[in-house]
């Protein structure tokens, strides 16, 4: 549960950050599916251990 807590928080200043930057809104999509695949997959490698 803290886990998604702070997950959303990220994705929610990542959003904002990327807005205000006035990154085009296609992209935004792209940087926001690379930081939820890179947390996947560092949740994957942590449970691996």
């Amino acid at each position: 549960m803290p886990g998604t807590l702070i997950g959303t928080v990220i994705i929610g200043i990542l959003d904002k950050g990327l807005n205000q930057a006035g990154v085009h809104f296609s992209l935004q999509f792209v940087v926001k599916g690379g930081v939820i695949l890179g947390a996947v997959f560092l949740d994957v490698v942590r449970r691996r251990k």
